[in-house]
């Protein structure tokens, strides 16, 4: 799990995101099958599927 710092940096992007007028959030939960101290949330934002990592 992430400690204090990597939290701090992540409200420090959320801050810097808002200040640049994208509608963003911060966020604690995210779904992810593993536990995270905060992620900046963006509506809209594109998402691609995960790239192959093997080729024929």
């Amino acid at each position: 799990m992430a400690g204090p710092a990597s939290r701090a940096a992540v409200e420090a992007e959320a801050r810097a995101a808002a200040d640049a007028d994208l509608q963003i959030s911060y966020v604690t939960g995210t779904g992810l099958p593993f536990p995270v101290g905060g992620a900046v949330h963006l509506d809209g934002q594109a998402q691609f599927p995960q790239a192959r990592t093997s080729w024929p």
